[in-house]
């Protein structure tokens, strides 16, 4: 056996002397092939329910050979700290002591193991012993979701995989399969109380529930919420708004509000007082109620009852009351070439260039490329002379060492579209100050090695786990990231989760990496999208976001947020945005979208 023998006196529940009581688990193999193991739990007056060192003893390594080991399982107790501040490093123990609880409340131990037989499909008897335990208690050990009555049986047989810890990946927790319950009903389970303070027989529906055994439950404790209000005696168990006994709710304003100040707007809805409906909010620009007149892109009230079609002032090229026609090729102002925008749409988009040592490295991608046909390639600009050509979407500079580089598509007539451009840079460091707790942050910049594992490496002794739009992932105790977020992208923000041990501490955390183009394009779809910001630092709202402003309904970071009010514009404690924080967007369309800088 892996563990020496304790012997340890206890003094039964009963006794005049306190409460302790004691069992001893063992586990054998049935064929008495290898080693077997067991494990103590004891109840005794003032133990601790949760990790306490001495008290609670670490499981012990497991002999050579064959054997069987079992060990009480207790993962969540990992990297806590008991009240002398000794932090737990395993989750597993062979002596699992718990306080002595009121037979009006079950005691529960996890059991876990592994089998190292010749034989994996070895079959494993469970044996116990126990010191004498007041009648009331019952006594049961559960195998997955089957009970067996501990003091009606001395033994069981199971199976050797039973004994083994589940994991859930998804969740990233550990569940056993075998478990011992203790108390007035260990074969039924708990029944959920609700304190009765007024004393009418309904239990108050705010009241904290509790699990107990049903017929140990203490007095004034109910198996019901159902009272409207439990600070006010009313055997009808009506209690109107006006805080009346079957009273008629005649102190309600039209929000059902006890003495409120709403009031039925001239769209027919109730607001001010605490709607949080802002009267008469529901007119369009015209005046509509309900209507879905708007401001178009020239400031003009438009669509709805008001006979302007929306935008019907704006030219071919987009300019509000402009003279831009569209000549004969169907091009606005295109003087009869081929019409361009249907072949290279915005042009080549998210224009990277990097320096690499004595090289520069070029990338940028091409909406709908290479399947337009049309296309044949790409020109490369440097300061605005020409370089070279490619048909691939991205280039090795080899002759230059800096510069201005620009990007255009060209088709078999050699018509170009518009440069994309950017400035060559090596890399460079970004830091945040991160608080304890969540942080809302975005990339800046961002090395070749874009893993979750090197990103987070210079605090990953902080670090519990980061979370984007749809995706997230955790550093487990050993060090290992699971979940389904694998990778940083400089267009995502992320939520990132320190544990720095006080809520006052900071902590710097930098990265070393390339520059992320401020030309970059996101993908918006209508409603909320996580993005991160690449503009200019401390930008204003209305500046960063340009031609796109009237597409944005709100804007929300970590700890503020602001609201493009029709009337009043942008409103609220967000006023600048920070480069290398995260936001969310609430846009009313899908778009593509770039943030707007000098």
């Amino acid at each position: 056996m892996k563990k020496y023998i304790q012997i340890i006196q206890f003094v039964l529940l009963g006794f005049s002397i306190g409460q302790n009581w004691s069992m001893t688990i063992n586990a054998q193999d049935v064929e008495q092939i290898g080693a077997s193991d067991y494990i103590i739990l004891e109840m005794c007056t003032g133990c601790y329910d949760e990790f306490h060192f001495g008290e609670d003893e670490y499981d012990l390594p497991s002999p050579p050979n064959y054997y069987t080991d079992i060990a009480f399982t207790n993962f969540n107790w990992v990297g806590t700290y008991d009240e002398n501040g000794n932090e737990c490093i395993n989750p597993e123990f062979y002596i699992d002591k718990k306080d002595f609880h009121d037979p009006s409340e079950l005691t529960v131990w996890t059991i876990g193991g592994f089998s190292n037989l010749p034989n994996t499909n070895s079959s494993i008897e469970l044996s116990w012993m126990f010191d004498e335990l007041p009648s009331e208690y019952e006594l049961y050990i559960y195998i997955d979701d089957t009970g067996h009555s501990m003091r009606e049986q001395t033994s069981l047989i199971i199976d050797s995989n039973e004994l083994l810890v589940n994991y859930d990946p998804n969740l990233g927790t550990f569940s056993s399969n075998i478990e011992i319950l203790i108390g007035g009903c260990a074969s039924e389970g708990t029944t959920t109380y609700y304190y009765d303070s007024d004393g009418d027989g309904y239990g108050g529906e705010l009241e904290n529930p509790q699990e107990l055994c049903s017929g140990f439950e203490p007095t004034g404790w109910v198996n019901n919420n159902n009272d409207i209000n439990d600070n006010f005696y009313c055997e009808e168990n009506f209690i109107d708004l006006c805080n009346i006994c079957n009273g008629e709710n005649e102190c309600l304003d039209c929000n059902d509000e006890p003495w409120g100040q709403a009031e039925i707007d001239e769209c027919g809805i109730c607001s001010g007082g605490n709607t949080n409906h802002i009267a008469n909010s529901d007119m369009d620009c015209f005046g509509t109620c309900f209507g879905n007149a708007e401001i178009d892109d020239c400031n003009i009230c438009s669509g709805g009852n008001t006979d302007h079609i929306a935008n019907s002032d704006v030219d071919c090229s987009g300019t509000c009351f402009g003279n831009a026609e569209i000549d004969d090729c169907n091009i606005c102002d295109g003087f009869n070439q081929s019409c361009l925008n249907d072949i290279f749409l915005s042009g080549p988009e998210n224009v990277y260039a990097y320096i690499n040592n004595d090289i520069i490295e070029l990338q940028w991608n091409q909406t709908n490329y290479p399947e337009n046909e049309a296309i044949l390639g790409f020109n490369i600009y440097r300061n605005n002379e020409y370089i070279d050509s490619t048909t691939a979407e991205e280039y090795i500079v080899s002759q230059f060492a800096d510069g201005e580089f620009c990007i255009s598509a060209f088709d078999q007539y050699n018509n170009e579209s518009q440069l994309k451009c950017n400035i060559a840079t090596d890399q460079q460091e970004f830091c945040w100050t991160l608080k304890d707790g969540l942080n809302l942050i975005s990339y800046p910049v961002l090395p070749f090695d874009i893993s979750v594992n090197n990103i987070f490496s210079s605090i990953d002794n902080y670090i519990e786990g980061i979370i984007s739009e749809g995706d997230a992932a955790s550093l487990l105790p050993n060090g290992v990231w699971v979940g389904s977020l694998t990778e940083i992208e400089n267009h995502r923000a992320y939520w990132v989760k320190i544990d720095l041990g006080d809520p006052f501490a900071t902590q710097e955390y930098c990265i070393t990496g390339y520059p992320v183009p401020q030309n970059l394009s996101y993908e918006l779809s209508e409603g909320a999208n996580l993005i991160s910001y690449l503009g200019e630092n401390e930008n204003q709202i209305l500046n960063a976001l340009g031609m796109y402003n009237n597409n944005f309904e709100a804007i929300i970071g970590a700890a503020n947020a602001a609201y493009n009010n029709p009337e009043l514009g942008w409103v609220g404690s967000l006023i600048n945005l920070e480069k290398g924080d995260g936001y969310w967007v609430i846009v009313n369309n899908n778009f593509i979208f770039y943030w707007v800088s000098d």
